[in-house]
């Protein structure tokens, strides 16, 4: 049980050593103190991005500070942004997406005759979902388990929304003829290879999944860029607020498929540089 705190003992050796306060560690390495208190006190683990730097910074080799610690595990427990800079776009990201659907829905709810109960539902839960991700963001603990349930979650509504459209302008067909139309089946296909390779990547830490997952949201982006793009040409024919509606919306969906990708680029990057200092530590021990 000694070796858990390791990490944490050496850490404060050496900033001790080089007689520093734990707000001057942190300026140093860009970080808030009560990360740094953090670390110390083995509330959180640092990632292997920054492992290097404090390495670097006291000179002193990854392994180490890592010795017994479990890192692996530790990656996939703790925020998957460490610095304070990208935390604080991450949580400007989530709070604009949480105001800009805000607006969305209230004009919906007024509207409610022409929007269906799963569009409302979907705007519902990705307000709800923005204010925990900016909450999370700011305290710096939206790991990779909580961006993966987001996702989830938003996608199944997502699917739910487009069926739900789809029966609307088509009320006298049937339900099982809807579920057999070409759109649907290569909606739900695709939406069932994303969700799974969220799973895998997300929550079963298998990086070579970040590669669907970033595939489907880019090629959903392009689509969405040349639907807008199409559209643009009947823009006279519809009045100005409507208009601004079909900018905010691109504009939204567009900053969330950013989120995603920079979110599963982030978590890909560590595990790739926690699985490269492995093999070249294991490799440096054989030698």
């Amino acid at each position: 049980m000694e070796q858990q705190f390791e990490f944490g003992k050496k850490l404060s050796e050496l900033r001790r050593r080089c007689h520093m306060t734990q707000q001057e560690l942190a300026t140093q390495l860009n970080v808030t103190e009560s990360t740094v208190c953090n670390w110390e006190k083995e509330r959180r683990f640092p990632d292997i991005y920054m492992l290097s730097r404090i390495a670097d910074y006291f000179g002193v080799s990854v392994d180490e500070l890592l010795r017994s610690t479990d890192m692996q595990k530790r990656i996939e427990t703790e925020p998957v942004q460490e610095d304070k800079e990208n935390n604080a776009r991450e949580s400007a990201v989530c709070l604009i997406l949480g105001l800009i659907f805000l607006y969305q829905l209230i004009m919906d709810i007024i509207s409610y005759q022409d929007s269906g109960p799963f569009l409302i539902m979907e705007e519902v839960t990705v307000i709800v979902l923005s204010g925990m991700g900016y909450i999370a963001s700011k305290k710096g603990k939206l790991n990779a388990r909580n961006i993966g349930g987001m996702i989830i979650l938003i996608c199944i509504l997502f699917i739910a929304n487009r069926m739900d459209a789809e029966m609307q302008m088509f009320p006298p067909k049937a339900f099982k003829d809807i579920l057999l139309s070409g759109n649907i089946l290569r909606l739900l296909l695709v939406s069932a290879v994303f969700l799974l390779s969220t799973i895998e990547f997300y929550y079963m830490a298998r990086n070579h999944f970040a590669y669907p997952v970033v595939g489907i949201v880019v090629i959903y982006i392009l689509i969405s860029i040349c639907r807008f793009a199409r559209s643009i040409p009947s823009f006279r024919m519809y009045p100005m607020g409507v208009i601004c509606e079909l900018v905010i919306y691109s504009v939204t969906e567009t900053m969330a498929c950013f989120l995603i990708l920079w979110e599963t680029y982030t978590l890909y990057s560590k595990r790739r540089r926690y699985r490269s200092n492995t093999v070249i530590h294991n490799t440096e021990k054989e030698g």
